[in-house]
């Protein structure tokens, strides 16, 4: 498993993340990168699921000495994202930036369970989306392929 600089860079973009943008803070999130047989794993340890899954969120929720706040950690299982990412004709970064932000959105509290609760985190999640100009060709928040 590695951390990404893509996930540093969007994360840091606190004024997006916050969820009320006249409450800014220092967050700090951990974003790590595996394959499918760890995401496996690590979705049969913690969800009780057994298949393999494209992204995983860990709340942490932690003050650190110097007043920053680690949310948590954000683990985006690769080989999922490459093939998603082929599926939603889309580059590969941009599915990675899409699953760190459903990622940093649960997080954040949310949760994409209930059909009501999982509508509002697609609706945020796109909005964080067009305000970090990532392109949406071909990909929709459903998780299917958006009609051309």
């Amino acid at each position: 498993m590695k951390r990404n600089y893509v996930g540093k860079r969007l994360l840091r973009r606190r004024d997006i993340l916050a969820k009320d943008n006249s409450e800014q803070a220092d967050i700090h999130v951990a974003i790590i990168f595996a394959d499918d047989e760890k995401m496996q794993g690590l979705n049969r340890r913690f969800r009780k699921e057994g298949g393999v899954t494209d992204v995983l969120a860990f709340p942490i929720n932690e003050e650190l000495e110097d007043g920053v706040l680690f949310l948590g950690e954000i683990v985006v299982n690769r080989q999922q994202a490459r093939r998603q990412a082929q599926e939603y004709e889309v580059s590969e970064e941009e599915e990675i930036a899409r699953l760190i932000i459903h990622g940093a959105l649960h997080l954040l509290g949310y949760n994409d369970e209930a059909r009501k609760d999982k509508q509002e985190m697609e609706e945020v999640q796109e909005r964080i989306v067009k305000k970090l100009k990532i392109p949406a060709k071909g990909w929709s928040a459903s998780g299917g392929k958006s009609p051309k």
